[in-house]
């Protein structure tokens, strides 16, 4: 059994069981203390404020710990649970959304766009240079 021992204020853990003797625990940022690691209690934090409540020796008993599943159905997701049919129109929505993002996506300009991007790019500034051109001509 898992035995923490206040020394002045400084706490050690013992435990015959797991060949553990005075390890001396110290509390993290968080409020937490950690055991040490394969303590017969099954535990592997304990709370600050539990520690300075301990006057003398304090043992802490072995503690049953049950794994829970989060989702409620180990390893399946939401998709699993969808019939033949409704799959089928999630593959479709998702493989249309793939596409869209895929065309949404810039693509690299060919030579040939680059060019003619190039040559409306002159013309435009000739065409403004030529109006300057008229505008100085008739002023």
């Amino acid at each position: 059994m898992l035995t923490i021992t206040n020394k002045n204020g400084v706490f050690y853990a013992n435990d015959k069981d797991a060949n553990i003797s005075e390890v001396e625990l110290k509390v993290q940022n968080n409020g937490w203390c950690k055991l040490p690691e394969g303590n017969s209690s099954n535990r592997t934090w304990i709370k600050a404020t539990e520690l300075e409540k301990i006057e003398d020796t304090k043992e802490l008993p072995y503690r049953e710990k049950s794994v829970r599943a989060t989702s409620g159905v180990a390893g399946k997701t939401w998709i699993d649970f969808l019939s033949d049919e409704d799959k089928a129109i999630y593959e479709q929505v998702k493989a249309k959304g793939e596409q869209a993002r895929q065309d949404a996506k810039k693509k690299p300009l060919t030579e040939e766009e680059k060019a003619e991007r190039n040559i409306a790019k002159l013309e435009a500034r000739l065409a403004e240079l030529k109006a300057k051109r008229d505008a100085r001509v008739e002023g």
